[in-house]
């Protein structure tokens, strides 16, 4: 790989590496708060005015998917990924970046899948005006940061195939 590779990959790996950070932040400091604040309004509403909010619990289930996808790019960003390790542990460490690459090849391929089909319907999403059943916000906002979150997911994904595959050249 020339240095002209090497500086393009470097510069998309650190891109990339800033995306996940905000979505880290956008996941785990703005979509958790607003449920605990959803949830904790709810109860309190529910239990002592007998008032319930009636779009808490469904719009709380819509943040957290944007919850649990968000972090999703920093997980994998920093290796917080689940292993088999008594088994990967008795690899060489050719295996290991060959058993790497072929998980980094199927984490693309589904999540590539979803985030191609979520980008597929959000033009659906706002043409049908598409909202909740309680919460009659549209859906699309939440439906196309998914395809970004995947998206960027994915990008990290083909990034460390190309890591995993240069350190296999080096010998590493």
């Amino acid at each position: 790989m020339n240095n002209d590779n090497f500086f393009l990959l470097n510069q998309t790996s650190n891109n990339v590496t800033a995306c996940s950070q905000f979505m880290f932040n956008l996941g785990a400091f703005v979509f958790y708060p607003l449920i605990i604040l959803i949830v904790l309004t709810d109860v309190v509403l529910r239990y002592f005015l007998n008032s319930p909010l009636p779009w808490g619990v469904e719009l709380s289930g819509l943040l957290l998917i944007g919850a649990f996808f968000g972090p999703a790019p920093q997980c994998e960003e920093v290796k917080a990924n689940i292993y088999l390790d008594f088994l990967y542990n008795t690899f060489s460490i050719r295996g290991k970046h060959l058993v790497d690459i072929l998980g980094q090849f199927i984490g693309l391929f589904w999540i590539g899948m979803l985030s191609v089909r979520t980008f597929m319907e959000v033009p659906d999403m706002i043409s049908m005006g598409e909202t909740g059943i309680q919460f009659e916000y549209p859906l699309w906002p939440l439906r196309f940061f998914l395809g970004l979150v995947t998206s960027i997911l994915a990008l990290r994904l083909v990034l460390n195939i190309f890591i995993i595959m240069g350190k296999i050249k080096k010998g590493a």
